[in-house]
């Protein structure tokens, strides 16, 4: 059985200031991709660890709280108290901070009228809860603007066109936003879009340059950055099945910024792929009840379910739905996918095919169209999951996920040669894509 996944969150906004001199070279080798562990890079400022961080977005919070207070009327104060709210989330996880940047973000669009006001602040908004149409009418929004606020503010906004052509599956004018919004502010914000542009394509040793060289640019160097840096690529390595390397990269991301919960989550997983299942478990355990996390909670379940303790395993799944559930009943488009994973690993086929068929609607890339497939070989439509995979193949995605995907779709047509093909392919990309212990990788894996 597939595990979930979470996606990770970049944490774009919380990076402040510039990576200056990040420059693209030749793809590095795997030598030197992880040649950046013996490095020390140096960092500048921001706070030490996680516990610091979240003091400081509240101390922020309470300001901006403050200054709507004081204009209730004024747009401007909403639009700061909802990215706080956002950058809160984007750290803590919190799906009422979440939800509370969407509101407040929507009190400050009423107040400044239609197609003024914060356009960036709701189009980044939108693009953090998967509302591709909205962030567009935004962004949209942005370039009437008379007034704009120089060369940063207009590479962001080209960087947020990128990334909704990206998800509504045009990746050649994604990539022409993105290199345009690089060339004019290589930021930690367009190194991550691009990065991210180059993992799905297939091309991890580009995306791990640009991470190698946005860590050690010496700009934006706060401890959460830096370990940001590492955890992408430790994610990367580990999407190539070396999970050694990875490991390590997780563990110098949790050294680099102590405390973050998800960088916590990534070490847990690679313990119970390791066979330290206790302590993974553990580790787990006080994730959940630091933060309430549902993906935590599917990570945990399965690693119970590897074990062959289903009652505890459907404990964890019950609950995480309880969560998912009230998520998507207020912010569906960003909980389709983790909803629709956890109704797969429930074999709940029907559910999972009406969750996969919304999260395509909203997001109609690579990513969703594979999820789409997988709810239909469940639902025993392999034909139409195996048409759907040629397309994403097609389109030049390239993933393990997608070769798994498709050999399961082959043997249930009883084509074992393309089966046996596809699962060949797979093996190429990650050599440790077939081994029982990968379905406990559930973080950064994907």
């Amino acid at each position: 059985m597939r595990s979930p996944f979470l996606k990770i969150a970049s944490l774009l906004l919380i990076a402040s200031g510039a990576v200056a001199g990040v420059t693209l070279l030749s793809p590095s080798s795997q030598a030197e991709s992880d040649a950046l562990l013996g490095r020390d890079p140096k960092v500048s400022y921001g706070p030490a660890n996680y516990d610091a961080a979240l003091e400081a977005v509240d101390r922020d919070l309470a300001l901006a709280r403050q200054r709507v207070d004081r204009a209730p009327k004024q747009w401007l104060g909403y639009e700061g108290l909802a990215l706080g709210h956002l950058i809160k989330a984007q750290l803590s996880g919190s799906f009422a901070e979440l939800s509370a940047a969407d509101a407040m973000i929507g009190k400050g669009l009423i107040l400044a009228g239609a197609g003024k006001g914060p356009a960036i602040a709701a189009s980044t908004i939108d693009l953090s809860l998967h509302r591709y149409p909205e962030a567009l009418e935004h962004i949209e929004d942005y370039n009437g603007f008379v007034v704009k606020r120089g060369e940063a503010e207009k590479a962001e906004m080209l960087a947020q066109r990128g990334e909704v052509a990206f998800y509504s599956g045009d990746y050649s004018g994604a990539l022409t936003h993105y290199r345009l919004a690089f060339d004019a502010d290589p930021s930690p914000n367009t190194i991550f879009r691009l990065a991210t542009w180059h993992k799905y394509l297939g091309d991890f040793d580009t995306a791990i340059e640009l991470y190698t060289r946005g860590a050690l640019s010496g700009r934006s160097a706060t401890p959460q950055m830096l370990a940001a840096y590492h955890l992408q690529i430790g994610a990367l390595e580990l999407q190539r099945g070396n999970w050694d390397l990875a490991h390590a990269y997780f563990k110098r991301a949790d050294d680099l910024f102590p405390g973050y919960w998800l960088t916590q989550a990534h070490i847990a997983q690679m313990l119970a792929v390791e066979g330290k299942r206790d302590g993974a478990k553990r580790m787990y355990r006080e994730i959940i009840e630091r933060t309430g996390n549902p993906d935590v909670m599917m990570a945990l379940a399965s690693v119970h379910e590897f074990e062959g303790d289903e009652r505890a395993a459907t404990t964890l799944r019950s609950q995480a739905a309880e969560l998912f559930d009230k998520r998507l009943e207020e912010l569906p488009e960003a909980y389709f996918d983790h909803a629709l994973d956890l109704a797969l690993a429930n074999g709940d086929n029907a559910r999972a095919l009406e969750l996969a068929k919304a999260n395509f609607e909203a997001r109609p890339y690579g990513d969703a169209k594979m999820a789409l497939a997988r709810a239909h070989t469940a639902n025993g439509d392999p034909r139409k999951a195996a048409a759907l995979l040629e397309e994403v193949v097609a389109s030049g995605w390239k993933s393990v996920e997608q070769h798994i995907d498709l050999a399961e779709a082959y043997e249930a047509l009883g084509d074992r040669a393309k089966s046996d093909q596809q699962t060949q392919m797979a093996l190429a990309l990650n050599p440790k894509s077939q081994r029982p212990e990968a379905d406990l990788l559930a973080f950064g894996s994907h």
